[in-house]
């Protein structure tokens, strides 16, 4: 692995949604002219929230990017000059990665003591193989300017200025992107394509009217795009600015795509937050409140519990928690009622599927129960001859809490194989999206792998007298 590094540099920003974070992260992955991908990581620190002594201060970052055959640690110092309102200090590094699926791990600290004043930020983040035609991430551009001198933060005569957060509010009018299109050296340069983008829903997927545009562009090894589109009239909530570039049949032939939050419309009815949380304050208690979520989330969701998990500020995760349930209900449901059910059903499950200290919606069987209901039909099996303790459950109509679809005639099999616990892992399911193993006996079945190297083989030999092909067939 090559690895490169960008200095960090102070630059003058109206702190807008920055002014509830210290500290704020993002990332992009490029292709320099070789055609090797590297990612840039942005960190922006908010100057009035980061303590200040003797108007200076030293921030310490340092953190990690493993995958499975790679592993880099790194540990640098950025020099916080005295505290302004008006600026924050932006941090942008550059590393060489091979393709492949990397863990990265932040952590930005007033001091190397344990316990100090700190932030840290964890993702995943896949790293594919160079194609003929593709994009680079989108970066959020807060600030960009013509410029032809050298430059940490210039790209093609442009001054960049990262936006490091996801959240605009509404001081912000604009939505700034920057984007770059790849083509293969061999790419005949008078082929033309069409980039074009647009804003959606991160909720139904619908375009928003009047945020959209395209370009027409010829093929060329690296282009580069800047994009605008006016969002000061957007309503609060989760969007998604989508951008592809297209061949002249019309053929999508790469797509990048990057979640925001607009928030502060102040033409929306808001519900207060005391109908949600009363006057509860406590930070684990808001966030259990946020993490029960994560069962009926969907993916772009689940992304935003980890981040707001992770950064464990009290209003950020009460807002999201009361804006997930707005969304959610629209103009259909009362978003207090369906939060106090869904309490109900999250307290339930915290009574009948403990996991040592797992919470009972991070394990198996409370995360279906939480997504799916209650089952019709629940077998336990804790005694069975040579196997395992399992259950299998049915629902006869289920209803997926996800999407909101409906299923008939759906089973779920847990085994627990560790017996020193009370865990259940889900093995098998016919549910569509669920985990489906049609050689699950295997699973349940202890120390018996009799027939298991015969893939056609589904049923291990000598079960003959167990019970678990007719209870799964028949559940009772």
């Amino acid at each position: 692995m090559r690895l490169r590094l960008l200095y960090s540099v102070l630059y003058g920003l109206p702190l807008l949604a920055f002014a509830q974070f210290r500290s704020a992260w993002d990332y992009a992955i490029f292709r320099d002219a070789h055609g090797y991908s590297y990612i840039e990581t942005y960190i922006t620190l908010n100057a009035a929230r980061w303590p200040i002594k003797n108007n200076t201060q030293t921030v310490y970052i340092s953190g990690a990017l493993r995958s499975v055959d790679t592993a880099i640690s790194f540990s640098y110092q950025v020099h916080h000059v005295k505290q302004n309102p008006g600026l924050n200090f932006i941090d942008v590094q550059r590393y060489f990665l091979k393709p492949g699926k990397y863990h990265i791990h932040l952590h930005i600290a007033e001091s190397k003591q344990f316990g100090a004043f700190a932030d840290t930020f964890e993702d995943s983040i896949t790293v594919l193989k160079s194609a003929p035609i593709g994009l680079s991430d989108i970066e959020c551009i807060e600030h960009f300017e013509k410029s032809n001198q050298k430059h940490p933060l210039q790209k093609f005569g442009v001054k960049l200025i990262p936006y490091s957060s996801n959240i605009y509010n509404e001081k912000h009018t604009q939505l700034q992107v920057y984007q770059e299109c790849y083509f293969s050296m061999t790419q005949d340069t008078g082929t033309y394509f069409l980039y074009r983008y647009f804003i959606s829903d991160a909720e139904n997927g619908k375009p928003i009217t009047g945020l959209s545009g395209f370009k027409k562009i010829k093929g060329a090894f690296i282009y580069p795009q800047l994009i605008q589109l006016p969002i000061s009239k957007l309503q609060s909530g989760r969007y998604v600015i989508t951008c592809q570039l297209v061949s002249t049949e019309n053929v999508i032939l790469a797509q990048s795509q990057k979640i925001f939050i607009k928030e502060g419309h102040g033409h929306e009815k808001t519900i207060p937050e005391a109908l949600f949380f009363g006057s509860t304050q406590h930070s684990d208690t808001i966030k259990m409140l946020l993490e029960s979520l994560w069962p009926i989330a969907g993916e772009l969701q689940k992304n935003q519990i980890i981040n707001q998990a992770l950064r464990n500020d009290v209003k950020l995760m009460k807002q999201f928690i009361v804006q997930f349930w707005q969304d959610r209900c629209a103009d259909t449901a009362n978003p207090v009622k369906s939060w106090a059910l869904h309490y109900q059903k999250v307290q339930s499950a915290i009574a009948l599927f403990k996991c040592g200290k797992q919470p009972a919606y991070y394990t198996d069987r409370g995360r279906v129960y939480i997504q799916y209901g209650s089952p019709n039909q629940r077998t336990q099996q804790n005694n069975e001859e040579n196997t395992y303790p399992y259950e299998i459950w049915q629902y006869y109509r289920i209803y997926d809490a996800t999407n909101g679809q409906f299923f008939s005639n759906r089973k779920f099999v847990f085994v627990n194989q560790m017996l020193g616990d009370d865990c259940f892992k889900l093995i098998h399911s016919d549910m569509r999206g669920e985990i489906n193993n049609p050689r699950w006996q295997f699973e349940i079945t202890r120390r018996n792998s009799n027939g298991l190297f015969n893939p056609d083989n589904t049923t291990p030999a000598g079960t003959e007298n167990n019970q678990f092909r007719d209870l799964f067939n028949n559940p009772r």
